[in-house]
């Protein structure tokens, strides 16, 4: 038995070797996940950047006001002032620059005689903006004791270059995390349902799987090699865009020991389902575009889901929605900072994982089989 089970096995090998696309393929996403990794990092560093720009304090003309802002600047604040040569009103048209943060307004009115300080912020940073505040706003007090202030608050006004915000933050730990569970669940899907489709399905039609099954090698065996030989694949292309994008995990156990279990059921699960799309195409054509439907589906029902509750009820049911959400919870670190947060993404881990278990533990069953009646057999012979 290990014997017939190990010489399938060589056989997908071979056949594999002299399909150098389907290498180039899974290459390919290799070298995406090293691309977002570095993409990643770039802007990371420059959100720290960005995350220590100066405050702004905006006047239009020189007082004694602003001499004593400028000798009084807390060492703790990066504070910059900015002089322009307009008159300083609500209905200014200020541009700041798209990574500005905080920044205050000053300006008399000639008619009231009260000072005006507009607070401008995006709610981005609110640490750096109370802090700024505070020392405005007292350094304010100390000099003009008594004085009234009319003060606001509001958000930046026509920032350049400022568009609507409509891709991924790689700079961000939670698009990261989406991403990099998206191009793992990406090589997954080419490996295990692409691939498989393709193979198996050109085997069926020219007759290659019931050769094999007139042999020594039963059905069981010819399913055996093929789930090992796509496992395996799946388990190495995976660990090396973990490498990538969390090089540390290759030398934790714990970090193994969370991953591994994904890896393993969801890629069961994807050749289970890759199974059932040969046993019911009579060609490598009619097995291929189903197989590209299959992933359309994934899309829709994901893309609906989010405004029909119809459509969330069956996405909850998909496989393919707790892989993803796994590989995101695992990939993101900002889940993991307080001992709380950690007691409940473990849970909301365990949960998801759960599911995955059952789930393709039932698709499993059921295609294997279809597997045994038809899996391996031609189209004439049906």
């Amino acid at each position: 038995m290990f014997k017939n089970i190990f010489i399938l096995y060589q056989k997908e090998f071979q056949r594999l070797k002299h399909n150098p696309s389907a290498l180039m393929a899974v290459g390919l996403l290799i070298l995406m996940a090293f691309l977002v990794n570095i993409e990643a990092k770039t802007l990371q560093k420059n959100n720290a950047i960005q995350s220590k720009s100066a405050c702004l304090v905006v006047f239009n003309q020189d007082s004694a006001l602003i001499s004593h802002l400028k000798s009084n600047i807390n060492k703790k604040l990066s504070v910059q002032f900015v002089k322009i040569n307009q008159p300083i009103s609500k209905l200014t048209n200020i541009q700041y620059a798209k990574n500005t943060d905080c920044a205050a307004e000053i300006s008399f009115n000639e008619t009231n005689k009260i000072w005006q300080i507009t607070f401008r912020t995006n709610k981005k940073n609110p640490e750096k903006m109370h802090g700024f505040s505070r020392w405005l706003l007292s350094s304010f007090s100390a000099f003009y004791s008594g004085l009234a202030i009319e003060q606001s608050i509001e958000p930046f006004k026509n920032k350049k270059n400022d568009k609507p915000d409509t891709g991924f933050d790689l700079g961000n730990a939670k698009s990261k995390a989406m991403v990099s569970a998206m191009l793992i669940f990406s090589a997954q899907y080419f490996i295990c349902c692409a691939l498989f489709i393709s193979l198996t399905s050109n085997e069926k039609e020219k007759g290659v799987l019931q050769a094999i099954s007139l042999t020594t090698a039963s059905p069981w065996q010819i399913l055996i090699a093929k789930i090992l030989f796509h496992l395996t694949l799946s388990l190495i292309a995976s660990t090396m865009m973990i490498g990538i994008l969390k090089p540390h995990w290759l030398f934790s156990i714990n970090a193994l020991k969370l991953v591994g279990p994904t890896i393993v059921f969801s890629s069961t699960a994807l050749i289970s389902v890759a199974s059932m799309i040969v046993c019911f195409s009579k060609t490598q054509t009619s097995a291929s575009l189903t197989g590209f439907c299959y992933l359309m589906l994934i899309g829709v029902v994901f893309a609906l889901s989010q405004n029909f509750a119809g459509f969330a009820m069956l996405k909850s049911l998909m496989f393919e929605n707790h892989t993803i959400t796994l590989y995101g919870i695992l990939f993101d670190d900002s889940t993991f900072v307080s001992r709380r947060e950690q007691m409940l993404t473990s849970i909301r881990y365990f949960m998801h994982l759960f599911q995955l278990i059952i789930i393709s533990t039932v698709i499993f069953v059921i295609y294997s089989l279809f597997w045994r009646k038809l899996g391996y057999l031609t189209s004439s012979t049906k």
